[in-house]
């Protein structure tokens, strides 16, 4: 029985479209999963935990007599809005709201292609120059999109402010017959119910030894969601076929949503929950690597590593066949990296992005060999990890890497001193490497929020992060081949997303407005300043380590 042929058995358990967290839904998926488990002979367990649960009854679009099939998106509320349309083409950059008052209208704006999960600061755009309801059409053909929309202007772990303004998705085809329907004046209606769940019940499912290695993914989803995430939880019960008792096994609900109070970084809380209640339990430390599957399905298979001890160790196991990188903060596994604990995913994220939380989610979309591949290469890290325990993973690259950053400054006195210090550091076990990890990985956006359209990275080591803005710097002040252009790309304004904390930095771009060439060596000794007093946070925690 081909690979395909098994996944599309166990995806039954599945109904056709949304799974949300704390729905009835994800309880009766969660139990068949379970289920899958103990007919495999594992004794499975079931975590539970409170989450924030969103649910569409209904959501339509009206205009001149008809009516366009339309997705509510999470979590925009109830609403029944009926105004004149007004077309601000993708609404993300402050300069296309230009003299435009949206204050009693329907707001229609092209979901944003270059960047799929930019479109909440579209939506923040929409209702900051007034919209009463927007409505979002696909920049791809016949589908449908959600993605979850809040009104804060940050990625706060806590508590955020709630989407007060309708919002749906429709199709691109109905898109472009909306803006037909606008220059013939036609007034649009924009009716959603929907409902919330402050204190609904989300699952983990746990079977085998969490000792590891650990099989991995989540079980909810939006949509049709067969890559995000059927697939990749049929890919960990056909590992609990191969590996039984001998591995571990997680399926985490509260992936796509869940945390509680709209939180703005509301992604992964179900896998964020089940580490904290490893740690209370005092059994996190003993968690093995973590190999976590998510939207795999496209041709090119990427393998995004919680550190660089890790990495190594995979490149050296799977050769160059595979795309390797830090891990995702969009990723499960990324809550076990903020612990300290290895952990990866395999996916193919950026292949799938035109089905990404869409209605066209569905099997036929799949590389099926490129699956294979995938999940051959999953259960080789686990065979070797079976066999090699942490030897697997190279920890001296936790701290060449370390020694690199410092050593690309070590004209400063303190930079020095930290080196001296980092010669004594020995990570000769999982423990310390994992004390180390914690202490020096953070989720990282270079940029303003409002301002760039990056991704939240996983830094290591965050602490040095501005040493390469410091080189372009002194480069450019001593004539070393670095241009003004090259200045003013600096990674610049820096903030610990989800603590939301800022790591003090220096722009050279400030806004709208450039640093003058002439200012340049100010800048640049203000940052030396702030990279001395990195330096000798970094030399503590070197110390701590080196006793």
């Amino acid at each position: 029985m081909s690979i395909k042929s098994k996944v599309e058995e166990i995806s039954k358990a599945f109904p056709s479209l949304d799974v949300v967290a704390g729905s009835k839904e994800e309880k009766i998926v969660s139990e068949k999963i379970r289920g899958f488990f103990e007919e495999r002979g594992l004794e499975a367990n079931t975590f539970t935990f409170e989450a924030m649960s969103w649910r569409e009854n209904c959501a339509v679009v009206e205009a001149g007599g008809e009516k366009f099939t339309a997705a509510a998106m999470p979590y925009t509320p109830s609403g029944d809005v009926e105004a004149e349309l007004l077309y601000v083409g993708y609404g993300i950059f402050d300069e296309e709201w230009h003299g435009i008052d949206a204050s009693g209208k329907i707001v229609l704006l092209k979901w944003f292609d270059k960047k799929i999960d930019e479109v909440n600061w579209q939506y923040i755009n929409a209702v900051k120059y007034g919209a009463e309801a927007v409505i979002f059409f696909d920049p791809y053909p016949r589908r449908r999109r959600r993605m979850v929309l809040t009104l804060s202007t940050d990625y706060r772990f806590g508590p955020g402010t709630p989407p007060y303004v309708p919002s749906v998705s429709v199709s691109y085809e109905d898109g472009m017959r909306l803006l037909k329907m606008r220059r013939k004046k036609a007034k649009v209606r924009v009716y959603t119910e929907t409902r919330v769940s402050h204190a609904s019940t989300s699952y983990v499912v746990y079977a085998g030894s969490l000792e590891g290695p650990v099989f991995t993914a989540h079980l909810d989803k939006w949509l049709t969601g067969f890559t995000d995430n059927v697939l990749g939880t049929a890919l960990v019960v056909l590992a609990a076929e191969m590996f039984g008792e001998s591995t571990g096994y997680i399926v985490f609900g509260s992936e796509e949503s869940g945390a509680p109070g709209y939180s703005p970084w509301y992604w992964i809380w179900g896998s964020r929950r089940f580490a904290e209640h490893l740690q209370d339990k005092g059994v996190l430390d003993d968690l093995g690597v973590i190999i976590n599957f998510d939207v795999l399905g496209g041709e090119k298979i990427h393998v995004s590593a919680s550190g660089p001890d890790l990495e190594d160790g995979l490149q050296r196991l799977l050769g160059d066949s595979f795309l390797y990188g830090p891990d995702e903060t969009i990723f499960d596994s990324f809550s076990f990296t903020m612990k300290g604990v290895p952990a990866l995913t395999f996916h193919s994220y950026e292949d799938i992005i035109p089905y990404y939380h869409t209605d066209m989610d569905k099997p036929d979309i799949v590389n099926w060999e490129a699956v294979e591949k995938a999940f051959s290469a999953a259960t080789r890290v686990a065979q070797t990890f079976l066999s090699k325990r942490w030897k697997m993973l190279n920890y001296n690259s936790l701290i060449q890497r370390v020694k690199e950053r410092l050593e690309a400054v070590s004209y400063l006195p303190e930079a020095v001193d930290a080196l001296e210090v980092l010669s004594h550091v020995i990570i000769d076990d999982e423990k310390k490497a994992r004390i180390f990890r914690r202490n020096l990985t953070r989720p990282l956006y270079h940029g303003r929020y409002e301002v760039t359209l990056h991704d939240i990275v996983s830094a290591y080591p965050y602490l040095l992060d501005q040493v390469k803005d410091l080189i372009t710097l002194r480069n450019f002040i001593q004539n070393r081949g670095v241009s003004y252009e090259e200045v003013l790309k600096v990674e610049g304004y820096r903030i610990i997303s989800g603590y939301e904390q800022i790591l003090a930095s220096v722009e050279t771009r400030f806004w709208k407005r450039n640093i003058p060439s002439n200012q340049v060596r100010e800048a640049y000794i203000a940052l030396e300043n702030i990279v001395r007093s990195n330096i000798l946070k970094l030399k503590r925690i070197l110390e701590e380590m080196a006793r």
